[in-house]
């Protein structure tokens, strides 16, 4: 955990992932979560919320 810690703070401001997921016995858990994101993302689109998929930050 703490090496998928370390990655995605290592990455550039924007990038980062809402989410991160560690499968950690191959249980096919990665492949449900990339199914379910997908879903989740082609709801919001469709219901009108997909602006709230990106975090916008104001200075």
């Amino acid at each position: 955990m703490a090496d998928e810690i370390v990655r995605i703070v290592g990455l550039p401001a924007g990038t980062r992932p809402m989410r991160s997921l560690i499968d950690f016995v191959g249980d096919g858990a990665a492949e449900v979560f990339e199914v379910s994101e997908r879903v989740r993302i082609e709801f919001a689109k469709r219901i009108g919320m997909g602006d709230l998929l990106e975090a916008k930050v104001r200075r």
